[in-house]
């Protein structure tokens, strides 16, 4: 089967008035933390090759199933074959982490998702759960929570209580996915409420975060007033309002039709409106698209696809963009395929703009930091 493209819209729309948000109390990413002296010097004297950065954030999707088909998941649509699902044994995983922690000096932020899958598919997650306490990680697990048994909290708990770290470990519910499919307060909501109350033991050492992703037919004031409000009433520490990415793009669904200027003004008006009413609230709101011309994030994380293949990051990690994985884990260790020669040829040869990269937030200032300090 020839492999698929993914082709986004570069336009976006600019925003005159820029929201006033309070931000992103950010557990996710490690934009943060940057060191800019160290950082020009890296880049200076790696001319015009790969920097050499320390390693901070791995993000592994082990599962390739999904329990959901959201209408804004435009995976299936791009490529059909990612239904036929798989996952990323026990072994290859837990052989490497063992590899990171011995190989690297500094832990890097260990982060379970997918890429149009949900991790918690994968039978043996409490395992890797433990596998993380155990190897002494900070973690984060990105998932529609649908799943999540008590076997699993326990897991997640007993991790992160291991830890001693500045910042928590942090589980991210997609809010949207059960929303979407009419399971959010039956089914949902007291899932998060009973991790909720069971965390209360670790002392601030686990947070639970709620993004949404809201599409212009659910933008309504008293609907999300009414969402977020049993959110908070849980303790979520913070719900983070954002459109789907490609709402703003060429990509369509049946279901899923870009938003014009004038639905988007009412959107940014409704998600102004909310974080007014609610501490928690963080607004994650469009930008102009920046171009890069390098990509320095990838010398800093990496993703883990549920076959083993290793890419630059999560954005790229799936199977029509295979083109831009640098080697596989069960073939060969992460440590050496860590700024290895395909990892060093991949930086050279990546072009963002002809490959139609999308960055998330985190990684976009990166590559912009970088490309001012160049």
């Amino acid at each position: 089967m020839a492999k698929r493209k993914l082709k986004i819209s570069d336009k976006k729309f600019k925003i005159v008035k820029p929201l006033k948000s309070s931000g992103d109390k950010s557990v996710y990413g490690f934009s943060s933390q940057l060191d800019e002296t160290a950082i020009g010097k890296a880049i200076e004297s790696a001319g015009e090759k790969m920097p050499s950065f320390v390693l901070s954030k791995i993000e592994i999707h082990p599962s390739k199933f999904c329990n959901l088909k959201c209408s804004c998941c435009y995976g299936a649509k791009l490529a059909p074959e990612i239904l036929e699902g798989e996952n990323l044994s026990l072994e290859s995983i837990d052989n490497t982490l063992e590899d990171v922690k011995e190989n690297f000096s500094q832990n890097p932020l260990i982060i379970l998702s997918g890429s149009y899958s949900e991790p918690l598919m994968h039978p043996k997650l409490n395992k890797i759960i433990g596998s993380l306490g155990k190897n002494k990680f900070r973690f984060g697990l990105y998932t529609n929570g649908l799943l999540m048994k008590e076997g699993l909290m326990e897991s997640l708990l007993e991790s992160a209580e291991s830890l001693s770290s500045e910042k928590p470990c942090f589980v991210s519910f997609n809010i949207f996915g059960s929303l979407n499919v009419g399971r959010f307060v039956r089914e949902l909501s007291p899932i998060i409420e009973k991790l909720s109350k069971k965390r209360d033991r670790l002392e601030d050492k686990l947070e639970i975060d709620a993004p949404i992703i809201v599409p212009k037919q659910l933008c309504n004031y008293d609907f999300l007033y009414e969402v977020i409000g049993r959110l908070e009433s849980f303790g979520v520490d913070n719900v983070r309002l954002t459109l789907p990415w490609n709402q703003l793009g060429k990509i369509k669904t049946k279901k899923y039709e870009s938003i014009s200027k004038k639905e988007l003004k009412r959107v940014l008006e409704v998600f102004r409106d909310l974080e007014r009413d609610f501490d928690s609230v963080r607004i994650r709101s469009p930008q102009e698209t920046r171009k890069h011309k390098k990509c320095y994030a990838m010398s800093m994380g990496a993703s883990i696809g549920p076959n083993g293949n290793v890419y630059p990051c999560p954005e790229v990690s799936n199977p029509f963009r295979e083109q831009l994985s640098y080697g596989n884990i069960t073939k060969k260790k992460f440590s050496e395929i860590w700024q290895s020669e395909e990892h060093l040829r991949l930086f050279e040869r990546l072009d963002p703009k002809k490959e139609g990269c999308l960055c998330c937030p985190a990684y976009d200032d990166i590559n912009y930091l970088c490309s001012q300090l160049k």
